[in-house]
């Protein structure tokens, strides 16, 4: 009899487990750079190339974004030869050397409730942010809700991108461009905005 109920207790916590892979189509991710000293910024896009977030008991308890930085593309109002200009500078390695570096990476390692009564779907995602190679400690906060058949997950990580050896125009890695080009440093710190989506359950 014990075996049986412990059987019955294994199989239901399978049950209660699923890993659902992230729709790549549905999910969408935005940066935004800006100038330290001005108003002047660039906005754009990159796409998820695969990831999946770890569901228990009805919660999101882990997962992992791939980012394709290949796909980075801007969607500043500017001519197409100065797109392709800028999108070239991004990939190159000024920023993102994506040649080398094709993706990157979020790994969820720790979720926490965010208390607040008018907060009831707000979660700190904690985990590990790749980039160039270099992995660091990054949180993110996000409004998780299911809408549709799907889990929708949204909310904006910002991150230092001198600490993944982005150093072009850094105010941190040059601190005499202060001095010398103060129009042209860039800041250091770039926001990634995710809107995450993936089925409520294992399509069968």
């Amino acid at each position: 009899m014990k075996i049986i109920m412990g059987l019955f207790v294994f199989l239901f916590a399978l049950s209660a487990f699923a890993k659902l892979n992230l729709d790549t189509e549905k999910s969408q991710i935005y940066w935004k750079g800006t100038k330290l000293f001005n108003s002047d910024n660039h906005v754009g896009t990159v796409k998820v190339k695969k990831g999946f977030i770890d569901v228990e008991k009805d919660k999101i308890i882990g997962g992992e974004i791939v980012i394709d930085m290949a796909s980075i593309e801007t969607t500043d109002k500017m001519s197409d030869d100065m797109k392709k200009k800028l999108v070239g500078h991004l990939k190159d390695d000024d920023f993102f050397a994506v040649d080398k570096h094709p993706t990157a990476t979020f790994k969820i390692i720790n979720i926490e409730t965010v208390a607040g009564k008018k907060t009831p779907n707000k979660y700190e995602f904690e985990g590990d942010l790749t980039i160039r190679g270099k992995t660091k400690p990054a949180k993110i906060v996000m409004d998780v809700t299911k809408k549709d058949g799907m889990w929708i997950a949204t909310g904006t990580l910002t991150f230092d991108r001198s600490q993944f050896d982005v150093k072009y125009n850094s105010k941190t890695v040059f601190p005499n461009l202060v001095k010398t080009a103060k129009d042209k440093v860039i800041d250091d710190k770039i926001e990634i905005k995710m809107a995450l989506a993936a089925p409520l359950s294992k399509k069968k």
